[in-house]
């Protein structure tokens, strides 16, 4: 799977009961646990992305690539990475959806 299909994937797993900040991956109960963990539920933006990236469909060259992409959408418009950018007070998951969908425009029109 491409880079795109990625960061559109872990988009997905992103909502309001989903999304969290200051944390890569939560269980229902508030429990830290791995991105790849089953019970976890709850994903800040990069979290989102490894959980998606650590099932067989994806690779690591797609995860590292839409990684890249997603840095830059943010660093085009931002400072620091996506970690940063989706932790920053009082940021808000519309703000954290868009960049998704930047990155994922930017990683289709080159093909990725």
């Amino acid at each position: 799977m491409k880079a795109s299909g990625l960061l559109l994937k872990a988009k997905a797993k992103l909502d309001e009961d989903s999304w969290i900040q200051g944390f890569s991956a939560l269980t229902k109960n508030g429990e830290m646990v791995s991105t790849s963990d089953r019970r976890a539920c709850k994903f800040c933006a990069s979290g989102a992305l490894s959980s998606v990236a650590s099932t067989p469909k994806y690779g690591l060259v797609a995860f590292i690539e839409a990684a890249e992409f997603l840095d830059d959408a943010v660093i085009g418009k931002y400072k620091g990475d996506i970690v940063s950018f989706n932790d920053a007070k009082g940021r808000k998951l519309e703000q954290v959806l868009k960049i998704f969908d930047r990155a994922a425009a930017a990683a289709k029109k080159v093909g990725k």
